[in-house]
């Protein structure tokens, strides 16, 4: 019994919690189109291109929180608890550019469609976590800030298409890349673990051995 009141009361929170998120979201929105109206005489096309991708993901998060809102076939509430139990994975055509399935391989993948936004996401999100691969204080939080998204819908968004939380998935990704420089056999086990953003080998060894189940130098042996 009060399993299910602490369910129900959850179920509240984050139904009281859409309202406020719909407003930051649509304030968002309204503040990129005056940013545009204002501006657009003297932007690029990339720029232009930049402006309305945000414009398109700030939309789709309004389209999931409303989905939130919506009561599915007359009864019962479609609530992000309930989401969240559901498997969410993205396609394999977020496929590394140097031929190794770097981006897919940590996560496991099932056929399913994602509005071009998601898949736009995907790809932006994988590039930063290359390009910043070696920055130690590289974060979620910036993560956020780099994609215009509110921190909540971010760990939200991500764990909806990768199944894995936004700190879990840029560890998996970074020893994926680590264990895909250790397999060059071209620099040593400090030399990768500075290169893929740990300051410290041993943090490095011990994260990489509870990832795949052997330490680096014995996967190098």
């Amino acid at each position: 019994m009060k399993h299910s009141e602490a369910i129900e009361e959850v179920k509240l929170n984050v139904m009281n919690s859409i309202p406020y998120e719909l407003r930051n979201t649509l304030t968002r929105i309204s503040g990129v189109l005056d940013r545009l109206q204002k501006s657009d005489d003297h932007l690029s096309e990339s720029e232009r291109r930049q402006f309305y991708s945000m414009i398109g993901l700030h939309t789709s998060e309004v389209l999931e929180l409303v989905d939130q809102l919506i009561v599915p076939g007359g009864s019962g509430t479609s609530t992000t608890l309930e989401r969240s139990e559901q498997p969410a994975t993205f396609g394999a055509q977020m496929h590394d550019s140097q031929g190794d399935d770097c981006q897919t391989s940590f996560v496991k993948l099932k056929e399913k469609r994602y509005s071009s936004y998601d898949q736009e996401l995907l790809k932006k999100l994988f590039g930063l976590m290359e390009d910043n691969l070696e920055e130690t204080d590289f974060n979620i939080q910036k993560m956020c800030c780099m994609v215009h998204m509110s921190h909540m819908h971010f760990i939200r968004k991500v764990k909806q298409l990768t199944g894995k939380k936004p700190i879990d998935l840029l560890k998996s990704y970074r020893l994926k890349r680590a264990k895909d420089l250790l397999g060059q056999n071209n620099l040593t086990v400090a030399e990768i673990a500075y290169k893929i953003g740990y300051d410290m080998p041993n943090s490095f060894s011990r994260a990489f051995k509870k990832e795949f189940g052997i330490s680096p130098s014995a996967y190098v042996g």
